[in-house]
């Protein structure tokens, strides 16, 4: 059977690791993971493309070993991708604590959206925040291959602020105290779908913004709806966002005289 000139080559690496002088027990996982991806990587490969994004890799061995896993294991997906933004992200793989186990799903994390077009566009506004610094605090600081909701939008905030950049992950699109209420309240109605978190009382704090929309008071409308959306600074998943907000509401209502007032009858005490 004739393989193709990329498998032949990895085969080589195979060989060449095994007979580095300076093997040693850290290299025998990046060893067997570089094995098993080369035993799956397909013989229908784009050769010219293969061999186009690796001149973009350092020299170092490493690095290399690292390219071939991710095309094995993430797929032809990743020549859809920058060419230096592929190169920096084996960098970053293989001098950090990642496991080699984990190449592949950190990749897929900076390969997908919006995570890789926000690197990108960072990369071609910022003179601080390259491609290399950017993978380097997001590895160190987040677990990628069991990354949580809150975790998640952390990042994607983070990313957004480098930017100059508001980013919601609730209240986006709200433009209105009343986008704010039909949000949240849906919001709400899918939480307790999964489990009741919200009482009664809780949706009843909610309907005082009704109060606020009706009363017309533009200056009021304006605070509290900044006050919402503000929120959102400290909170990176939608049950905090909403618990914040329920508060703020409550407070609120506390604080201001009561928007819903009415007119006395006749016959009661002044």
């Amino acid at each position: 059977m004739i393989i193709p000139e990329y498998k032949y080559q990895g085969y080589r690496l195979k060989n060449a690791m095994l007979n580095a002088e300076d093997f040693s027990k850290e290299d025998i996982i990046l060893y067997k993971v570089f094995c098993n991806a080369l035993k799956k990587m397909p013989n229908d490969l784009d050769e010219k493309i293969f061999y186009e994004y690796m001149e973009y890799l350092s020299p170092d061995l490493v690095d290399i070993l690292c390219y071939y896993i991710l095309v094995s294991q993430v797929g032809p997906k990743i020549f859809t991708k920058n060419k230096y933004y592929v190169s920096e992200l084996c960098t970053a793989l293989t001098i950090t604590d990642v496991s080699p186990i984990k190449y592949a799903e950190y990749a897929k994390f900076f390969l997908s959206e919006p995570i890789y077009s926000l690197i990108i566009k960072i990369n071609k506004v910022s003179y601080t925040f390259g491609y290399l610094t950017l993978f380097d605090r997001i590895i160190r600081l987040f677990d990628l291959s069991d990354i949580n909701e809150k975790s998640y939008n952390k990042i994607i905030k983070s990313l957004h602020k480098i930017l100059e950049e508001k980013h919601y992950i609730l209240l986006n699109d709200c433009s209105t105290l009343d986008d704010i209420y039909i949000k949240l309240h849906q919001a709400m109605l899918d939480v307790n779908k999964k489990g009741y978190a919200f009482t009664k009382k809780d949706f009843e704090t909610l309907n005082y913004l009704k109060g606020y929309i009706e009363s017309n008071d533009q200056e009021l409308i304006t605070l509290l709806k900044e006050q919402l959306l503000e929120s959102e600074d400290t909170s990176f998943d939608n049950l905090s966002i909403i618990r914040n907000c329920l508060k703020i509401i409550s407070e609120d209502q506390k604080t201001i005289i009561p928007l819903n007032l009415y007119r006395r009858k006749t016959y009661e005490k002044k």
